[in-house]
């Protein structure tokens, strides 16, 4: 009898563990810096050089892809996440990028399309 509850006990603390061994940070986001925002941007610019990301601007000129990082500026953060300018002298072209806190490319517009749905101007 003796036994069979030390098989007991061992075995429900065998089987709890793998409970205990979870955190409570799950449901946590990892909070990105600004020059991580950044990055996220210029990255975004390169593929969107070549590719259309699904974003209501579409493809963006060659150009885009050659920027160097120093064309993009972090111009907002907030909660909610990041708002990065770039300024094309090829185009000619002010875009707003718009990064998740998690570093989620949320939104690409140019910038006037972004004031309207922003309410002031960057």
């Amino acid at each position: 009898m003796r036994l069979l509850s030390i098989l007991f006990t061992t075995s429900a603390l065998l089987l709890s563990l793998p409970a205990f061994s979870h955190g409570d940070g799950h449901s946590e986001q990892p909070v990105l810096s600004t020059n991580g925002a950044v990055s996220v941007a210029v990255k975004a610019a390169k593929k969107m050089s070549f590719k259309d990301m699904g974003f209501a601007i579409g493809k963006l000129d060659k150009s885009w892809g050659e920027l160097s990082s120093d064309k993009f500026e972090l111009v907002e953060s907030s909660k909610r996440g990041y708002v990065i300018a770039a300024i094309n002298e090829t185009t000619k072209e002010r875009l707003i990028f718009t990064v998740s806190q998690a570093g989620e490319l949320l939104d690409v517009a140019k910038k006037e399309a972004f004031a309207k749905k922003h309410g002031h101007s960057h």
